[in-house]
């Protein structure tokens, strides 16, 4: 009996300590497809100087641009 006993015990063990190593393997994948802070953004495409053009969804670097009239 006390066999069995440590044997479940081991055998549960095993498993937490698999379910933990899947845990921490899938969070590392999200944390590594997750964009955040760390892309790099596309260099701004040339313009006619007689136009300046700002779009706000642009993911280039001269999308920081907002707006004289608005409130921040």
């Amino acid at each position: 009996m006390t066999n069995q006993v440590f044997a479940r015990r081991q055998y549960s063990r095993w498993l937490a300590l698999l379910g933990l190593l899947v845990l921490a393997a899938l969070g590392f994948w999200v944390w590594q497809r997750s964009p955040g802070a760390r892309a790099q953004r596309p260099s701004p495409l040339p313009q006619d100087p007689r136009l300046q053009a700002y779009f706000n969804q642009n993911q280039a670097q001269s999308a920081d641009y907002r707006d004289p009239y608005r409130q921040p």
